[in-house]
Parts: structure tokens; sequence; C-alpha cells
């Protein structure tokens, strides 16, 4: 009995191991990634959003970063709340989420870049830093970060409620769908 019970577990196993393990070179093995591989929560930040009345422009990032550039460069962002979770460094699942401005509008854009090349968008200038990084699909836990413009002042406003993204649809702005996955608060 111990024997077939012994049998009937390694034949069961042998296809798992078999389904999880990659060759690799010098004869060594490597275990794949599971499509359930997350980045670590506990070393993610919080990212608030900002509005500039000068500019009419909103912006994300961690709350230390707004209060910098407050201090230090002048600018005039009051910090409206918090809205998600992400990293500040690279993590596993994860990629990188940049920045851009246009200068005509004073619009501000927040893309993400699946190559970990910085992203071009016409008319926009990147900032040379990654401001997050964030999930590239629904992993993990996470949820949308939903994009709204606002085309007639040249505003874009991220949010990961539907329903305040529903009312800024109702009220004249463009959906412009998910930017990113990010942890909720």
């Amino acid at each position: 009995m111990f024997q077939q019970l012994s049998s009937l577990i390694l034949a069961l196993s042998v296809p798992l191991l078999a389904s999880t393990v990659l060759a690799a070179p010098s004869g060594t093995r490597k275990f794949g990634r599971s499509t359930d591989t997350c980045a670590d929560p506990s070393a993610s930040d919080i990212f608030v959003e900002a509005y500039s009345p000068s500019q009419i422009a909103h912006v994300f990032d961690r709350r230390s970063i707004i209060v910098n550039t407050d201090s230090v460069g002048q600018a005039n962002w009051q910090i409206q709340g918090e809205i998600f979770r992400a990293w500040k460094g690279p993590q596993e699942g994860t990629v990188p989420m940049y920045r851009a401005f246009n200068p005509t509008t004073f619009d501000y854009i927040f893309i993400t870049s699946s190559n970990g090349n910085p992203p071009v968008v016409s008319g926009f200038q990147l900032f040379p830093n990654i401001i997050a990084y964030v999930y590239p699909s629904p992993i993990c836990g996470s949820i949308p970060l939903y994009a709204t413009a606002q085309q007639t002042v040249g505003d874009h406003w991220y949010t990961t409620i539907p329903s305040e993204r529903d009312d800024l649809v109702a009220n004249g702005w463009i959906d412009s769908g998910i930017a990113a996955y990010v942890l909720p608060l």
C-alpha cells in the first residue's frame, strides 16, 4: 500500500515540476515566474494628487516630492489627497511610469513603458525621472488607475474611483482609459 501511494504521489508530482522548471544554460535549473508573482506591497509608497491653480493642471507623485517642489521650486501645488499605492523603484512584474508635460497647454500626462524605454508622445516633453513603478495589467490585487481629460483647458485627472471618472465624463471630460494598475490605499 505504501509503495502504491508513493508511486501515485510521484506520478502526480512529475508533471507539475516539469511545467514549472525551465531549461537553463550550464545544466542548471531555473524556476519560471508565475503570473501570480507580485511586487512587495510593504515596499510601496502612497501617491497624492495635487493641483496648480496657476497652471490649471493636476499631477500625482509621492507627497515628499510635491512638498519639495513647492518649497525649492516655488511651485504652487495644492495637495488634494491620497489616491493609490505604487513603488518608487522597480519591483517584480512592474513597469516604469513617466510624467510628460505639454508646454502649450500646461497639461501633464502619465504614461507607462512596456519595453523599458521612455515613451514618446507628440506635443509632450518627457520628464527625465520615472515617477513610479506600476502594474501593466490587473494582477496581484491591483486596481485600475483611470485617466480623464478636459480638452477645453488642457488638464488630465487620474482616479481609482469609477464613479468619480463617470461623474467627470458626464460633465464633459473625455474618458482616456486606464493609465496603469496600482494598489489600493
